[in-house]
């Protein structure tokens, strides 16, 4: 491929980085909400672990964070995510 114009520039961009992009990014963003709710009860409200104060709720964030990045189990590759 000839690099010389501005199209084949574009070419190799978009076949390189745009095409390899996630088709619908709305979906990561989803799941990870799904998985903050299913884990954490304090995003469900009216139950016993609802936080009624700020720093509460963002301690609870910070600390499930922690957990599901490096400690919990995957359960496909049987270790934990900071261990692969």
């Amino acid at each position: 491929m000839n690099f010389d114009t501005v199209e084949s520039w574009r070419i190799l961009w978009h076949t390189r980085f745009v095409a390899k992009r996630p088709r619908d990014p709305v979906q990561h963003v989803e799941r990870h909400n799904l998985t903050m709710r299913m884990g954490m009860r304090r995003f469900t409200r009216l139950t016993n672990g609802f936080s009624k104060k700020i720093q509460n709720h963002a301690a609870m964030v910070a600390i499930h964070a922690v957990y599901y990045n490096y400690a919990r189990i995957h359960k496909t590759l049987r270790i934990t995510p900071s261990m692969a």
